[in-house]
């Protein structure tokens, strides 16, 4: 019989589980890009609030259930302003699942999905 993490958190967290924060090039305000992930009521899911210079922004991240507790990571992604969204599979390697970055062209701040995955009976994870 596989182990599943439960449905639900005993305890929710108000401290964000990751962040990452970057000072922009604003001369004006002492302002960021900033991603945060908060934990949810629901084991597998957190809440993303995303900030560029004032713009924000909410979305949710689902993370896939390998048996072990979840572990969100957020790194640099390969624009000036952008965020890898991911998490940690059961052999500590980075899985990418959304990358949050600001466009070149009217400053927009954007969400996209990068990647989907699975679990197999082992709680190996496949890409979609």
């Amino acid at each position: 019989m596989f182990k599943r993490n439960p449905e639900f958190r005993e305890h929710v967290s108000k401290e964000p589980v990751a962040e990452y924060k970057v000072k922009t090039s604003s001369k004006l305000n002492d302002m960021y890009f900033m991603v945060e992930l908060y934990e949810t009521k629901e084991t597998m899911k957190y809440r993303m609030k995303v900030d560029f210079e004032g713009l924000g922004g909410d979305d949710t991240l689902k993370l896939p259930d390998m048996g072990t507790p979840p572990k969100p990571v957020l790194q640099k992604g390969p624009e000036e302003y952008s965020c890898i969204i991911g998490l940690l599979d059961n052999n500590k390697r980075f899985r990418e699942l959304k990358k949050v970055y600001v466009t070149e062209k009217g400053k927009q701040l954007k969400i996209t999905t990068l990647k989907h995955y699975m679990v197999t009976e082992d709680y190996r994870l496949v890409g979609e």
